[in-house]
């Protein structure tokens, strides 16, 4: 019986250190200068780089507009984070910049985005050229290629301190911890929105 107990609270400690060490696991990422100066398109047409954008906690991936798959997850699970950091009062800017610079125009995000109601101010669609596009790619761990008509490509979201340096990450093994993720994130992330 005693190892019957000790069971049943290890299962519930388990998905908590879990996203621990995933959020230290990446603890030493941090989003390059360079990436952070480059000058991307907003879906609105308008240039940001992202060493303009002050936020607290900045969660950052890649999609495309034409994706069926993976894209439809990954817009889900970001609308499940911002759900909870509003719930959780913290302030967050969300950047998703395109795999498919090529051919993902500025209206076709704002299409993506009205059709799936992503229409906050602190959401960004950004797309730019090949080179930066393969580079943040690069330094967000995330693997593409074309096959087909098609670009085939991973699911992870990472969440970035006001310093960009990675504070956690969502990916296939953690889709359904969520909650764990963001309770182990850090309290300088938790902190009212920092001015320019």
């Amino acid at each position: 019986m005693p190892c019957l107990a000790m069971f049943r609270s290890l299962r519930w400690l388990l998905p908590a250190l879990l996203a621990l060490a995933s959020a230290s696991a990446a603890a030493h990422w941090t989003l390059t200068p360079d990436l952070r100066n480059v000058a991307w398109i907003d879906s609105d047409g308008h240039a940001l780089r992202l060493a303009e954008l002050h936020a607290p906690l900045l969660v950052m991936t890649m999609a495309y507009p034409a994706c069926r798959k993976v894209c439809g997850t990954t817009t889900l699970v970001l609308s499940e984070v911002q759900a909870r950091l509003d719930a959780m009062g913290i302030d967050a800017e969300f950047v998703i910049v395109s795999y498919d610079p090529g051919n993902d125009s500025q209206a076709d995000w704002r299409d993506y985005r009205a059709r799936r109601k992503l229409d906050r101010g602190n959401w960004h669609f950004l797309t730019g050229d090949t080179a930066a596009t393969r580079q943040v790619a690069r330094n967000l761990d995330l693997n593409f290629w074309s096959y087909h008509e098609h670009i085939v490509h991973d699911f992870r979201i990472l969440l970035f301190d006001a310093q960009w340096r990675v504070v956690g990450e969502v990916d296939w093994d953690h889709i359904d911890r969520i909650d764990g993720v963001l309770s182990a994130l850090p309290v300088n992330t938790r902190s009212a929105r920092s001015q320019p």
